[in-house]
């Protein structure tokens, strides 16, 4: 697993805590994002993989705006 995508399990944990709800939706759907593309390449993802989910989720949700 990568470092970044343990990180945002981390923080999703911090953000539940804190009860801060915009930031638990964002890192929540950010690890979906993630979990799902670990599947589709069925192999563990890298930090550039999570980047790259990332990066298409902003992209998503600009054109969707």
């Amino acid at each position: 697993m990568s470092e970044l995508f343990t990180r945002l399990q981390s923080e999703l944990v911090s953000a539940r805590k804190a009860q801060d709800k915009p930031r638990t939706l964002l890192l929540s759907t950010i690890i979906s994002d993630a979990k799902n593309r670990k599947i589709e390449l069925m192999r563990d993802l890298t930090d550039d993989d999570v980047v790259d989910v990332i990066r298409k989720g902003i992209k998503r949700r600009k054109e969707s705006v």
